[in-house]
């Protein structure tokens, strides 16, 4: 489905890539952005209402002070440590091997059990 576009909206996808490009984007060159965003827009991928919201939430982001940007960056530091530990958590379930050492007295190594001796097994 290829979308036509009104001169509206060609307007609001410029208004858009100014404003990322205020707030430090990726991209090369504003007219690489601009074309790719046109393409997404004639192929359907994005709307006229949600240019509108991501304009609105630009404008959110350059409005906010240094103070909330710090705050906003240590939480999102912290929630990358949460989700890190949790992954490495994961992985060290996935991985462990039971051993007298880590207090698991399992029979993996029987003669470490509490009460018992080498001589039971013998």
């Amino acid at each position: 489905m290829v979308t036509v576009i009104t001169e509206q909206t060609k307007q609001k996808i410029l208004k858009a890539v100014l404003l990322l490009r205020k707030c430090g984007n990726k991209y090369d060159t504003k007219e690489q952005q601009i074309h790719d965003e046109e393409r997404y827009y004639k192929l359907g991928w994005i709307t006229d209402d949600e240019i509108d919201e991501w304009i609105k939430s630009l404008k959110e982001e350059l409005a906010k002070t240094p103070e909330q940007k710090e705050a906003e960056s240590k939480e999102y530091i912290e929630w990358l440590m949460e989700k890190e530990f949790v992954e490495l958590k994961r992985e060290e379930d996935e991985y462990y091997t039971p051993s007298a050492t880590a207090g698991d007295y399992s029979p993996s190594c029987p003669w470490n059990a509490p009460g018992c001796s080498i001589r039971d097994f013998i």
